[in-house]
């Protein structure tokens, strides 16, 4: 199969994944108490893709530095990047949810420029940035009056501080990898995460 084949494939596979996700958070977190559902969720998804990892390469990295390093990932992204995620959305709409984490990116460029000196944003990358927020914007429309819902500030804050630790804790771990068994290191972040 040729690559620009399996690239489409992989985008049309992200896009029904992440476009159906905080939906599917929407309904759990209305049977279920979010961080609850949140962390069985990431500690089922742990099980697997440390199984997964061990499988493909028995060489794992259990040192103290490594644990340290993708416990932190981990927190970021998982406990507040995906629980927060959760929790709001038992205040705020799943669209309303899935427009503020778009800005994820946004969220990362500005880390960037606060924490690498030298960073530079160019004309390409906030081209690329409102192209992204707007197509999002343009999916869930009917949402953007929900943003000056008074009852949704505190959601719409926990999301925001959600995107922003997200896109703090992806920079920590490009910035820190350990390329020994990243798969593994995944797993490990998600039940870190999830505990």
């Amino acid at each position: 199969m040729p690559s620009k084949t399996k690239a489409y494939l992989a985008l049309i596979y992200i896009a029904i994944i992440w476009g159906t996700t905080y939906l599917a958070i929407r309904v759990c977190v209305e049977h279920y108490p979010p961080f609850l559902f949140a962390a069985v969720r990431q500690v089922i998804s742990a099980a697997i893709i440390l199984t997964l990892g061990y499988a493909v390469s028995k060489e794992v990295d259990l040192s103290a530095k490594n644990l340290k390093q993708q416990a932190l990932v981990g927190f970021l992204l998982i406990t507040l990047g995906n629980g927060l995620v959760g929790w709001s959305e038992k205040y705020v709409s799943s669209g309303v949810a899935a427009l503020i984490c778009s800005m994820m990116p946004i969220s990362t460029v500005i880390i960037n420029l606060i924490t690498v000196e030298g960073e530079k944003v160019n004309l390409q990358i906030l081209l690329g940035l409102f192209l992204g927020f707007a197509g999002v914007a343009l999916i869930f429309r009917d949402n953007l009056s929900e943003l000056a819902n008074p009852s949704y500030l505190l959601g719409i804050g926990c999301l925001l501080i959600a995107t922003s630790s997200w896109a703090y804790g992806s920079m920590l771990n490009k910035r820190r990898p350990n390329k020994i068994n990243p798969v593994f290191n995944s797993g490990l972040q998600l039940l870190f995460g999830g505990i």
